[in-house]
Order: structure tokens, then sequence, then C-alpha cells
């Protein structure tokens, strides 16, 4: 049963197109990792806040599906992925498991690697990347930077991008203008 706040955008696809789907991803993943040897689970969604600044302006809060220990020198940050596969080298300047990695750090002083690890479940892919203290440096103040560009914006306009096709908010995007038939947005839950 669909509950009411899950709502399904892709009009060629149903509840049981997704079960299907979920069941099919569970299903590699599990064929492919069976015995689940070699790691400790540390913790799964695990809730991740830190600062990206010494004085705490920038502050950042985080969720890490999964977090496994292999011995006392390596931590792995799983990530489980449902879409498409990233393009190539996309990975290396991956943003979002690299802040997970400075905000583990604190936490983990001893560890001497970190691996970055994404499941493409659909496509029973896994990825592994790992990142040097530069590569760290340069991701904090990147993502400081975007922040403060974020901060400084006026205005917004609307973009035409890939995920405009499945977008729910058609009807009122000036870029959509003319061609969806106006709609009131749902009421909200």
């Amino acid at each position: 049963r669909l509950s009411p706040s899950v709502r399904i955008v892709r009009e060629n696809m149903t509840l049981e197109d997704y079960r299907a789907l979920g069941e099919r991803c569970v299903e590699l993943f599990y064929t492919r990792n069976h015995p689940f040897e070699g790691a400790t689970e540390v913790k799964c969604e695990e809730r991740v806040e830190f600062t990206l600044d010494a004085e705490g302006r920038y502050r950042m809060l985080g969720f890490v599906d999964r977090i496994d220990r292999i011995g006392s020198d390596v931590i792995e940050i799983h990530d489980y992925k449902t879409g498409s596969l990233p393009r190539s080298g996309a990975l290396k300047t991956d943003r979002q498991l690299t802040l997970y990695e400075i905000a583990l750090r604190d936490r983990y002083p001893g560890v001497k690697q970190f691996r970055h690890i994404w499941h493409y479940l659909a496509h029973d892919k896994k990825f592994v990347e790992t990142r040097t203290a530069d590569d760290l440096r340069k991701t904090r103040l990147n993502t400081i930077n975007a922040i403060r560009k974020i901060e400084d914006t006026a205005e917004f306009p609307a973009r035409q991008s890939a995920l405009c096709g499945w977008c729910e908010y058609q009807a009122i995007c000036p870029e959509w203008e003319g061609r969806v038939p106006q709609r009131a947005l749902p009421a909200p839950r």
C-alpha cells in the first residue's frame, strides 16, 4: 500500500515497478556481498554534524548510509545509489562522501585510510575511491566558497536541466510557462 506521503512522479513507473526494482537491488547486493566478511559494521544511517572552519560559521549536517571498519587502520564510508551510473571520473570529485570523511576523521583520529564506496544497486556496480589530505582541504575550501556564493546571491532564476522531466513544479516554473496546464500545488501534509 502506498503511503500518502509518497508520490510517484515518473508516469511510466508504477508502485509495482518500484517494488520489483527494490527487490532486484537487494537481491543483487546480497548475492555480490554474501557472506559479508572482512569488515565490521560500525553504524548505519549515522548522523554527522561538523564545521568546515575553525570559527564554526560553516556547519554541515549529513547522514552516512553505512560505516564499516577493517581492522584498526581503515574506515569505509558506504553510500547506496539507485539511479544512473556516474559519468566517468565524476566520483573523483564527489563532495558528499568527502565531506563525510572530514566529519569522520574527527571521530576516528588513529585511522590511516578512509575509503569511499558507492554501491549503484540497480546496476550491480561498486566504485571505490580515496582522498588525500590536499583533496580534503580543497573540498573544505570549495564548499565554504560555494556557501558564500549562495549567501551573496539575491536571485535564483530557473534553469532547465535533465531533472526537469520529472519535476512536479512544472506548472509554476517560468521555464515551462505555456507548455503545461496550470494546476494547484499539493497541500502540505
